[in-house]
């Protein structure tokens, strides 16, 4: 989007009683891309209030931590999209004597929680969490697994430390969704 597109657009948001700002408008104007060259300025902002609307923008501190499957990348989008570090991003294990990522991750997470710092887990990318949970299936014994199932297992002590995301909303851990609670059960 050009420059002058998005100083359109800011306008007519603030004649709308909107206060946009330009980091704003380009980072839900990613939401939808392929329709910012052939729309008029009018449906752009409409696109957009509808994206801002149905979406809460997510920002993350600079010291939080973001968990989950890495996905191809999809992990580093969402981390650049909303802030925060990965754990590769502080350090390799084996620099630091851990015996693997589990370890290190296992003892990041504990180290987070005495410093009050936050974790956000995202759970978008996740597959199979009912089998994950019971430790069994194709992806049990992958990193994000160990973690989530570690999480789930010390919940009453790092409540506070962790937040869950799906599809860039917070929801609750997946143990408590009830799209998960049957499928667990069995």
């Amino acid at each position: 989007m050009t420059d002058k597109k998005i100083q359109e657009v800011i306008q007519l948001a603030k004649i709308k009683g909107r206060d946009w700002t330009k980091e704003m408008v380009l980072h839900w104007s990613s939401y939808i891309q392929e329709s910012l060259q052939f729309e008029p300025v009018t449906e752009i902002y409409g696109l957009l209030e509808s994206v801002i609307n149905n979406k809460q923008m997510l920002v993350f501190g600079d010291n939080d931590l973001v968990y989950g499957p890495s996905a191809n990348t999809k992990l580093e989008e969402f981390k650049k999209k909303c802030g925060g570090k990965l754990l590769a991003d502080l350090y390799s294990p084996y620099d630091h004597g851990y015996e693997n990522w589990v370890d290190c991750s296992l003892k990041t997470i504990e180290k987070w929680h005495e410093r009050n710092l936050t974790i956000h887990f995202d759970l978008t990318n996740m597959q199979d969490i009912p089998n994950i949970l019971k430790n069994i299936g194709e992806f049990a014994d992958t990193v994000t697994s160990h973690e989530l199932r570690y999480i789930r297992d010390n919940w009453s002590r790092l409540k506070n430390t962790i937040r869950f995301y799906k599809y860039e909303r917070e929801v609750e851990p997946p143990w408590k969704e009830k799209q998960y609670l049957l499928e667990i059960e069995n």
